[in-house]
């Protein structure tokens, strides 16, 4: 099992389902439990690995019977269950006498590979301190992660995706809606399995716990990483993700309101992105886990072996220390998935703001690749209220990962044909001496996204004074001056008009100083008629009836996020659209119910900023 770290908040099924309750007071209190409790297994659930047989066929006179199916790996349940296992998907204490037993009883197929307790893994955040007020992960030139100087060089890309297995993600934040893969391979709300992966209408991500199309953060932690990762950047609002532009997949295994997750719908999020690039070519390059166990799981090493065959990497959380805060060394004492040892696999330990590694955090020399900033960061929330109430600070591995995981989708956007191999090497050459880090990570140092971005490329075949037109070939330029002062994605030294000349298209001198093409057709608008000076009005909420109708005015760079709640109606199922063509009407709904429905309006102008609206109304059915 994995559980969500402290500082979060918990509660039931309300957004898309799920209600979110804060907790405050009781989430150190709440934390400082998490490291006392016994390793926890899902009652009568046991995930195993079979021999590529027929589907189905080897399991049709063995003692046990299938739950679920992944891809490779099964859930099941034997059949002699004995009482202490009554509850089904309850949790209850790890007891490996009682695994070994119901094992052996599996394992009496001989089609059985492997065969283990669905472990219950844990979020690696802690306790924070919420008045620190600044993002000095970014900022700090002599203990963050060199950010500035970065981004000189990338700010990251929209065919980048950055998968992130986490509680959830709060899609209304207005600085994560920008930054959210939209699944162009499914229609959303048509109530169909579009691209044929199993879950209808994942248009934005899928809940592996509830198997649905519903990513909703219930806690926060989810939210959090996300926002460290790619917060829009220079947008005028709120924070800066490490990567400004490139795209996050949430697939969260949890369940809402709970501490954690099983390790069998963790290898249904693993899978669930497996199968997005290798059959439906999707640009997954990395996946954040920001949670571990120090429980081993065979299923779930061979599920990320899985994603290294498609050249996805994983950045892990080395973990935060037991009951008595205390890191502990991953050479001597695993924790999962950081220590599986596989190549695509980086482990991040969390740097302090003491100049020196988190006393609460893991280390090892031989196990964690990296350090990062993971004290006090500010970041995104699951909030749905001021925009104040929509940031807040938490500490731990579990925040140290994701700028790792940042920085390397800006280094695969930069330079796309590098794999997740090579640019692990880099990342570990790049980083920034530390002395108090010796001995204590592989790479000795901290993350240096200035560093990372300049470095040599491995696939570099030019001589060591040539000059090149972009990495891995030689040309015009040098890497350490590799400018695109248009940001058109071609570099100025073979631009036809780089800098102040005006563009019709990348790389081709005409109107319009950006390439800007608001609807998208392959054609700049400054061709068309000015169609991105049209500004789009609000959108229109009324009653028909007893549905409720919302009209968007036709224009290419607006769209809507809708969210209908039910306040009276238990019956009723919350519902969330994307709004992109001129009206949404919804369902008949119950005579005298009353909802709340709140929207985030965006549009976009020539200049790529990005305005939002957000409101929020109640209304009764008459």
């Amino acid at each position: 099992m994995v559980v969500f770290g402290a500082g979060a908040s918990f509660g039931g099924r309300g957004m898309f389902g799920r209600v979110v309750t804060p907790c405050v007071a009781c989430c150190v209190l709440f934390a400082t439990a998490l490291w006392a409790q016994t390793p926890e297994v899902v009652a009568n659930h046991y995930i195993i690995q079979t021999l590529p047989v027929t589907d189905g066929a080897a399991l049709s006179s063995s003692t046990y019977q299938t739950l679920r199916d992944f891809q490779n790996a099964r859930l099941v349940v034997p059949n002699h269950a004995v009482a202490s296992y009554v509850n089904e998907g309850q949790r209850r204490p790890y007891d490996p006498i009682m695994a070994a037993l119901d094992c052996a009883q599996i394992q009496r197929d001989l089609t059985v590979q492997s065969c283990e307790p669905d472990l219950i893994r844990y979020f690696d955040a802690q306790p924070n301190d919420p008045y620190f007020a600044q993002q000095w992960s970014l900022t700090d030139t002599e203990l963050g992660s060199n950010a500035a100087a970065g981004w000189e060089f990338n700010t990251g890309s929209p065919d980048t995706i950055v998968a992130v297995i986490d509680s959830g993600i709060n899609f209304l934040h207005p600085d994560l809606t920008p930054s959210l893969y939209v699944n162009r391979n499914e229609l959303p709300r048509n109530g169909k399995d579009d691209d044929g992966n199993g879950y209808v209408d994942d248009f934005i991500g899928a809940n592996t716990f509830y198997h649905d199309n519903n990513p909703w953060d219930c806690d926060g932690h989810g939210s959090h990483v996300s926002g460290i990762i790619a917060a829009q950047g220079n947008n005028g609002l709120g924070i800066a993700g490490v990567n400004w532009n490139s795209r996050i997949l949430m697939v969260s295994p949890s369940e809402c309101g709970g501490f954690g997750f099983a390790t069998s719908d963790s290898i249904a999020a693993l899978d669930y992105l497996y199968d997005l690039k290798k059959n439906r070519g999707v640009n997954i390059r990395f996946v954040n886990a920001s949670y571990g166990s120090s429980l081993y799981s065979a299923a779930e090493f061979a599920a990320i072996k899985r994603l290294a065959s498609v050249d996805i990497g994983l950045i892990a959380a080395a973990g935060n220390g037991g009951f008595d805060q205390v890191g502990d060394n991953l050479d001597l004492k695993p924790h999962y998935p950081a220590s599986y040892g596989l190549e695509n696999i980086i482990a991040v330990a969390n740097f302090g703001l003491d100049g020196e590694l988190d006393d609460s955090s893991n280390f090892g020399p031989h196990s964690v690749d990296i350090a990062a900033p993971g004290n006090e960061i500010l970041s995104t929330v699951a909030a749905v209220g001021t925009l104040y109430e929509q940031y807040d600070y938490k500490s731990g591995t579990s925040m140290a990962a994701p700028h790792v995981t940042g920085a390397l989708a800006l280094l695969v956007s930069q330079r796309p044909q590098l794999s997740v191999s090579q640019a692990a090497e880099l990342l570990r050459q790049s980083a920034r001496p530390r002395a108090a880090l010796a001995g204590l990570v592989r790479s000795a140092g901290t993350l240096d996204l200035a560093a990372l971005l300049s470095s040599p490329d491995p696939l570099d075949q030019c001589p060591a004074d040539s000059g090149k037109m972009w990495p891995g070939s030689c040309g015009c330029g040098v890497i350490e001056s590799y400018a695109d002062s248009d940001l058109d994605n071609t570099p100025d030294c073979i631009d036809g008009c780089p800098n102040s000349r005006q563009k019709s298209a990348p790389g081709i001198c005409g109107c319009g100083f950006s390439d800007y093409d608001s609807n998208r057709n392959g054609q700049p608008d400054c061709f068309e008629l000015n169609l991105s000076s049209l500004t789009p009005p609000p959108p229109v909420v009324e009653l028909r009836g007893r549905r409720i109708l919302v009209t968007l005015a036709a224009h290419p760079g607006a769209k809507l996020i809708l969210h209908l709640k039910p306040l009276s109606d238990s019956d009723a199922r919350p519902r969330t659209v994307i709004v992109t063509g001129e009206q949404y009407l919804s369902p008949r709904l119950k005579k005298g119910s009353r909802w709340q429905i709140s929207y985030i309006f965006k549009q976009s102008s020539p200049s790529r900023q990005q305005s939002l609206e957000s409101k929020r109304l109640r209304i009764k059915i008459p």
